[in-house]
């Protein structure tokens, strides 16, 4: 391909492409760098490809030359906040990029996009796994993807930084695993104590949320379906006649508001799920208790706080001295159905995962199990 000044030929296995880079002075003599890329793949043919970086380069020195280009390149931290609008990010969501921002990318917040080395990128990966758990290091690189794609929506042609860093093994040892299943008997245990001592609760308010939540557990618990999957169930998804619970949304955040029905997780993720015959009268009891079309809408006439009913479960798990939250219910679930031999296409479809390999991820043996395991082996 012949040479053109200020157009450079750049390629690698992935991408090939021209840029037109140009430095300049502007008016006040700042020192400026024009810059952006033509994608050959975009072109009939490199010759083409040229033809359109010539006409680019050449409207580019024409504006240079009559100072009518003015260019801003984007801080990190201007990218870092148009995020939010630009990917529709929840509220619940963005308080957690908040919180990866805060710890690792803000020292780059007043760093030009085009400044930014992958070394800065590597730095702050490094940073994180020293500091936080592997998880909170991926979030740094999600949110370091993020802000660069924030980037190319604004016509800033700056490389992608992020494809030159990888994330290191933590030197730190690795934290006993959280327990993430609850048996059968603490379960029951669990749900007595809140029907036992609903007695005793004489606020309204009280009483209503126990009666409520309380029905909640049990369906989460035959049925497998994700917390705000369950909060946001009315009248009309549960078909006592067909047997059958309509998955079709969700409780969550929007971009400006929380407590708010929203789309379900996935597209998978909407779904019929069976009513087994120990659930079916406990829903008939249900609908003679709960009268209104949303079942597990709180006091005031909005969804459930998912925080609210986290915070309540544990305060109760804690006082009987039960490791337990919402989740577990899920996850055991997926254990029970994996262990029973259950095709793998009815656990993806009972579960609303997009894969059978997301399922078998939630699934996990218990200490009974692995004693077992260990207790076969014999020398023969």
């Amino acid at each position: 391909m012949k040479k053109e000044k200020y157009i450079i030929e750049r390629k690698n296995k992935k991408n090939h492409y021209l840029q037109v880079y140009i430095n300049f002075k502007d008016i006040s003599g700042s020192k400026q760098i024009y810059s952006r890329n033509i994608n050959v793949a975009e072109y009939v043919s490199p010759k083409e490809a040229m033809q359109a970086a010539i006409i680019l380069r050449d409207n580019a020195l024409r504006e240079i030359n009559t100072g009518t280009l003015i260019k801003h390149v984007p801080t990190v931290e201007e990218l870092y906040y148009q995020t939010k609008k630009l990917f529709n990010i929840s509220i619940k969501t963005w308080k957690r990029h908040d919180i990866t921002y805060r710890h690792s990318v803000k020292p780059y917040a007043n760093r030009e996009i085009t400044s930014i080395k992958p070394i800065d990128i590597q730095e702050s990966i490094n940073e994180s796994i020293n500091n936080y758990s592997l998880e909170a290091t991926q979030r740094v690189l999600s949110l370091w993807r993020q802000i660069y794609k924030a980037a190319a929506m604004n016509d800033i042609l700056v490389a992608d930084k992020t494809v030159a860093v990888t994330i290191p093994k933590s030197k730190a040892p690795a934290k006993k695993q959280k327990k993430v299943l609850i048996s059968d008997e603490d379960f029951k245990l669990f749900v007595e104590y809140l029907e036992e001592t609903s007695k005793y609760v004489r606020d309204p308010i009280g009483r209503f949320r126990r009666t409520r939540i309380i029905y909640m557990l049990k369906i989460m618990f035959y049925t497998g379906i994700r917390p705000s999957e369950c909060f946001a169930l009315t009248r009309d998804d549960i078909n006592l006649i067909t047997g059958e619970i309509t998955i079709n949304k969700a409780i969550g955040s929007t971009q400006n508001k929380v407590r708010q029905v929203i789309s379900t997780k996935t597209t998978q993720s909407i779904r019929t799920v069976p009513i087994s015959d120990n659930l079916k009268p406990i829903l008939l009891k249900m609908f003679d208790e709960i009268k209104e079309e949303h079942l597990f809408y709180d006091y005031d006439g909005l969804p459930f706080e998912t925080s609210f009913l986290s915070q309540f479960i544990s305060r109760i798990s804690n006082r009987i001295g039960i490791k337990f939250n919402m989740y577990m219910l899920r996850h055991r679930m997926a254990t029970d159905l994996i262990q029973s031999n259950t095709s793998a296409r009815t656990v993806q479809d009972i579960l609303g995962h997009a894969s059978y390999k997301q399922s078998v991820g939630y699934a996990r043996s218990s200490d009974e199990d692995r004693k077992t395991a260990i207790d076969s082996r014999k020398l023969s």
